[in-house]
């Protein structure tokens, strides 16, 4: 059991009750957690020699998001990401060398597989020129995976995350068409404020989710890992079964009377681990070692071979 938050927002919210069971078993529960927290340390790292620059041109979303999300994927599944995304790679297995690179190297918007993009492990990154473009390139290339999938029978599903900040954007003509192909796409929606459609002419303004036929919807606090772990659970099996591509549309809430640093989803993860008697403690200490041993020698490496790149072109032009 969970408490529902009685926001119209999110009706869908789902906050850590005291003493609450949960379809989620322990250890997935402690895998989620441990994922979570190495995003958090990756971000931390990058951020403290990363220029602002830089960090603008990847994804933001937060690390219940994306922890929740990849954790129930197989390898033969694909990741889209409107921007880099750190966490995506991360936990798709990309090495950390290979996410770490853009840092020490000239920023670039749309980096190649070598750049944080690994094709073999299935994480893709879309081009992009501008915004619009960003985001419509995100979109054909989840649609176009997605159908490679259902062409194939590989019972796989395409996972496509994009942060919406508004103005026009051509998402909702990919739901129109992943729904009519009945596609295995999985659209995780990150942004300040919940999806609406478009009004029609002589209608109010409605949210996809509530049109009959439409593209199912479902809107989920994406501070809450355990709520965001749940809905894409079900929009997974859903797709893997032919039934269709689902819009997850994650919004962050702050429960009534919650603090600010209270909201942040590591330390909602960590109440809800206290209240199953999981001891969040010592599974971040243990989490946090591992990962910061491994995240120094990965830097120290590309330090390493960032180094002896300078030395050889000033080699270079001393020769010439």
């Amino acid at each position: 059991m969970t408490t529902r938050n009685k926001s119209r927002s999110h009706p869908h919210a789902a906050i850590p009750d005291a003493g609450s069971g949960s379809l989620i078993s322990d250890a997935r529960l402690v895998e989620l957690y441990a994922a979570m927290l190495r995003c958090r340390i990756l971000r931390e790292r990058i951020r403290a020699f990363a220029s602002p620059s830089k960090l603008r041109a990847f994804s933001s979303s937060s690390e219940a998001v994306v922890a929740a999300a990849i954790i129930g994927l197989v390898p033969e599944d694909a990741i889209i990401s409107s921007a880099p995304h750190l966490c995506a790679a991360l936990l798709k297995g990309v090495p950390l060398e290979s996410i770490l690179r853009p840092f020490r190297t000239r920023p670039k918007i749309s980096p190649d597989a070598s750049d944080g993009a690994d094709v073999s492990s299935g994480f893709f990154v879309a081009p992009s020129d501008g915004a619009d473009r960003l985001i419509f390139s995100t979109g054909a290339l989840a649609a176009g995976v997605a159908c490679a999938c259902k062409r194939d029978n590989r019972n796989a599903v395409a996972l496509a995350f994009y942060e919406d900040s508004g103005g026009k954007a051509p998402w909702p003509a990919i739901f129109a068409f992943a729904l009519a192909h009945q596609l295995p796409l999985i659209c995780i929606r990150h942004a300040s404020r919940q999806f609406q459609q478009a009004p029609r002419r002589g209608k109010s303004r409605r949210s996809l989710g509530s049109i009959p036929g439409a593209l199912p919807i479902i809107p989920v606090d994406s501070n809450d890992a355990v709520a965001v772990y749940r809905v894409v659970h079900e929009a997974i099996s859903h797709a893997r079964r032919g039934s269709g591509p689902t819009l997850i549309d994650c919004v962050p809430l702050r429960l009534p009377g919650e603090r600010k640093r209270d909201s942040d989803c590591i330390v909602r993860m960590e109440r809800y681990l206290e209240a199953k008697g999981l001891r969040p403690d010592r599974i971040r200490a243990a989490a946090t070692a591992k990962f910061t041993r491994a995240i120094g020698a990965a830097v120290a490496a590309t330090r390493s071979k960032s180094r002896a790149k300078r030395s050889v072109r000033r080699s270079g032009k001393s020769g010439n």
